[in-house]
């Protein structure tokens, strides 16, 4: 974590050192996150009447800087933040991340080299991957995105020069690549998405828990060690619940 987002969270902290009260909880953060969250949620709910959940996205950065602003209480992500000051991290385990292709772009199986020339602009047809004479489109997720930096961290850094078309979840992801010509992005978890090309990577196809998948976030809960045990409550049933692994999130495996 840089010195500038642990100055934040320490001033926020500082600022709003309590709990929000039990009748609301908020929590923000990654939108892949977000339907696990909504699904946990629902149950502990019911077990919770008088308590209101409210929940948004932003991306994993939103998160963490709602929860250092006071104005969440529980923050999601896709990615390590590191520890702040009085903050309590759980790892809910680990999302895999896939690549997706137009299916006429001719193309089902790339090598990470390949993805590291698609991502750093370094080739620009499919013809050159062995596919149709069609220009490659970048879809990519937002600055804030714990997707985009987890991609970022294991192709390097996309030039700002290269156009790329911006979409907030994986559905909009999905979408672009399926309706743009040419068109290349990344999703989380393991759904497979109909009317796209998930692409094989060294010819090897994902499998649910695979160890020799390359691509994988590691997905954290935050929350203020001085939070109210309602929110402690909602934390436990997150990490806890066995519907993680019907929204793509597996145990880690490996280091």
């Amino acid at each position: 974590m840089t010195w500038l987002m642990r100055m934040i969270l320490a001033l926020g902290l500082l600022l709003t050192p309590g709990a929000r009260p039990d009748a609301s909880i908020t929590v923000m953060g990654a939108t892949s996150l977000l339907s696990y969250a909504r699904a946990v949620v629902s149950g502990w709910a019911r077990q919770h009447p008088e308590i209101r959940v409210a929940i948004s996205g932003g991306g994993s950065y939103a998160g963490w800087y709602g929860l250092a602003a006071g104005h969440a209480d529980i923050a999601l992500s896709d990615l390590d933040l590191g520890r702040g000051p009085a903050v309590n991290e759980r790892r809910l385990g680990q999302m895999p991340i896939l690549f997706v292709a137009n299916p006429e772009n001719g193309v089902e199986s790339v090598t990470r080299r390949d993805l590291v020339r698609i991502f750093s602009g370094r080739v620009h047809h499919w013809q050159a991957l062995g596919g149709n004479p069609r220009p490659i489109r970048l879809v990519a997720r937002p600055s804030g995105s714990g997707a985009r930096a987890v991609v970022s961290q294991s192709l390097g850094e996309t030039p700002r020069h290269l156009a790329q078309i911006i979409q907030l979840s994986n559905g909009a992801v999905v979408r672009a690549v399926e309706e743009t010509p040419g068109a290349i992005g990344y999703v989380e978890g393991d759904r497979r998405w109909p009317g796209v090309v998930t692409l094989r990577i060294g010819g090897q196809a994902y499998r649910p828990g695979s160890r020799g998948w390359p691509f994988y976030a590691f997905p954290r809960i935050y929350w203020r060690q001085a939070a109210s045990p309602a929110v402690f409550s909602l934390v436990s049933a997150l990490a806890h619940s066995s519907l993680a692994r019907s929204f793509g999130i597996f145990p880690r495996t490996g280091s």
